[in-house]
C-alpha cells in the first residue's frame, strides 16, 4: 500500500478517452482510475452511448 500522501492539486483535471465498441476505452478508463486511486486521488468515470446503442434512429 502506498503510505505517501499525494500533493494537493492546484486545480481539478479532466481526461477524455473516446472510442467505439471494443476499442478499449472503458478498460483504459478503469486502469487510469485504479492508478489514481492507488496514489490516493479520487476519480469519476461516465459512459455515453450513441442512438444506435440506445435503440433510436440514426442517419
Amino acid at each position: 500500500m502506498n503510505d505517501q500522501q499525494p500533493s494537493a492539486l492546484s486545480k481539478p483535471y479532466s481526461v477524455a478517452i473516446t472510442g467505439s465498441g471494443g476499442s478499449g476505452a472503458v478498460t483504459a478508463g478503469r486502469i487510469l482510475l485504479e492508478a489514481a486511486a492507488h496514489c490516493g486521488y479520487q476519480g469519476l468515470m461516465t459512459r455515453s452511448a450513441g442512438p444506435q446503442i440506445r435503440g433510436g434512429e440514426s442517419a
